[in-house]
């Protein structure tokens, strides 16, 4: 489940011949998940733990929803605090949809909350990282301060949400886990704010530029590749996908820069080439949506259109590209042209 991202180079002279030139210290890590790395230091925290986290649904209209206790800490979680009440009120504005308050939790808890790994691995973890409260004031959490924060901001935004607990699968075994189903239009999604909480480097990245959106408004059949709900028949039916693919296109943001194009074909790769050539811009990305061990194909496939559309003009010089995949399934190509 781990991803990365590489990055791969090749410099082209017209005078010349292309060689592919992979760098190593070009290698870089891309925005990935707590997933792989919290879920070992979990399986070790609570190896031989029978408790339990208990489900706690949130109903917009219900003002009086239930309170959820942890059985780990003992813990009520007030999801009408003076405090909770004050970020809704920063984070929440009256025309925002369901999608776009949802949205805002989502972007507030993974860039305000870290995970405590470092109390995780030394096994001296506090009651507050278990709660709502110290997820957002304290700013540390584990996954269920994660879902409960998340509980407590949907009830200030009038969204009926779900707490899920179950277990979940890192690939060498499973271990408990919480998170939470949401309701957007009045269709249930699922959600694991915890998994989505960017980690650079085993280092928490809080400035919003490396988010991702591998668990954000997601159906059950990607789910349920690594989550297993306690009581699944307490849990609702999350059939609709139609955020897989901007959630893609949100996790790549951060790595494009203007100009950047989708061609979807080797002409319209030419044709960007040329166009960005003869308008003086000597810098541009294309971006493609193929698998990642087509990466240096493309790569060199951009170097030849490239190579072509400056023979076409003509222009001399030098190109050099640098192709950066791993990152949602897509491939960026940055192609930047030295003329002599």
């Amino acid at each position: 489940m781990k991803k990365s991202l590489f990055c791969i180079a090749t410099v082209l002279m017209l005078t010349g011949c292309a060689e592919f030139l992979p760098s190593d210290d070009a290698l870089e890590v891309a925005p990935q998940s707590f997933q792989e790395y919290l879920l070992r230091q979990e399986d070790e925290l609570q190896e031989g733990s029978s408790s339990e986290l208990p489900d706690h649904e949130y109903d917009a209209d219900n003002s009086s929803a239930e309170s959820a206790v942890s059985p780990d800490t003992g813990t009520d979680t007030n999801s009408d605090s003076a405090g909770i009440r004050q970020i809704a009120a920063q984070i929440f504005t009256d025309d925002m949809s369901d999608y776009d308050k949802v949205f805002a939790i989502h972007q507030h808890l993974v860039t305000t909350v870290n995970y405590d790994y470092d109390n995780m691995q030394a096994n001296t973890l506090p009651d507050s990282v278990f709660t709502a409260e110290g997820a957002l004031f304290d700013h540390l959490a584990v996954c269920e301060g994660y879902a409960r924060a998340f509980s407590a901001l949907c009830g200030q935004a009038d969204l009926t949400e779900l707490m899920i607990s179950g277990t979940a699968d890192n690939g060498s075994g499973t271990i408990s886990h919480a998170w939470n189903q949401v309701q957007v239009d009045g269709i249930w999604y699922n959600m694991d704010v915890t998994w989505d909480d960017p980690l650079v480097e085993n280092q928490v990245v809080s400035d919003g530029s490396n988010i991702v959106y591998d668990y954000f408004l997601v159906p059950d059949y990607i789910m349920e590749e690594t989550h297993q709900a306690e009581y699944p028949e307490e849990r609702h039916t999350c059939n609709d996908d139609r955020y897989l693919e901007s959630n893609r296109q949100l996790t790549i943001a951060p790595y494009l820069k203007e100009p950047y194009f989708f061609p979807s074909s080797d002409t319209e790769i030419w044709e960007v080439a040329y166009s960005c050539l003869t308008s003086d811009i000597l810098e541009f990305q294309i971006v493609c949506d193929i698998p990642t061990e087509k990466a240096q194909s493309k790569m060199n496939l951009v170097l030849d259109q490239t190579q072509y559309a400056m023979e076409q003009i003509p222009l001399y010089g030098q190109i050099s590209v640098n192709a950066q995949y791993g990152i949602a399934d897509y491939v960026i190509v940055t192609v930047t042209v030295s003329p002599e």
